[in-house]
């Protein structure tokens, strides 16, 4: 199986952890950039390849993206909105993540769609059952 992109805040980094290894613990690749990219490698387009590669992009949203003005998350999301424009519409790709009480960004993502639109899990709800539905999509989509 290719990988599941993993774009998150750093500040965020114990939660990602988590849902890394929890990802990892059920037979999915994550491809995460403090541990995917190499010494020496050029990391903007290690960044670039590795969601245009992989399998699903998924986004950690939190009450920490929200207050930050600048990010390089924002970039990440860029760059896979232009990948999701690309991908068939019937089909999950992109699965926003909320680890806090926070909003999905209103984002375009063509259409007249935003990323509001797209089916998010909330893992502060319930996390276990967050990571079944988001390990639930991945295989049925893979």
């Amino acid at each position: 199986m290719a990988h599941v992109f993993i774009s998150y805040m750093h500040s965020n980094e114990r939660l990602v952890q988590r849902l890394c290894n929890d990802l990892t613990d059920q037979g999915i690749r994550v491809w995460i950039d403090r541990n995917s990219i190499s010494p020496g490698v050029r990391w903007r387009q290690a960044i670039r390849r590795a969601i245009r590669d992989g399998a699903f992009f998924i986004a950690c949203f939190s009450k920490q993206y929200s207050e930050r003005d600048r990010s390089y998350m924002n970039e990440e999301l860029v760059l896979a909105i232009e990948e999701l424009r690309l991908r068939p519409t019937d089909m999950a790709w992109f699965i926003p993540v909320k680890l806090n009480r926070c909003e999905i960004p209103d984002r375009d993502i063509g259409a007249g769609a935003t990323l509001q639109d797209l089916q998010y899990v909330e893992l502060y709800q319930d996390w276990d059952a967050g990571i079944q539905r988001i390990v639930n999509v991945i295989q049925v989509n893979s």
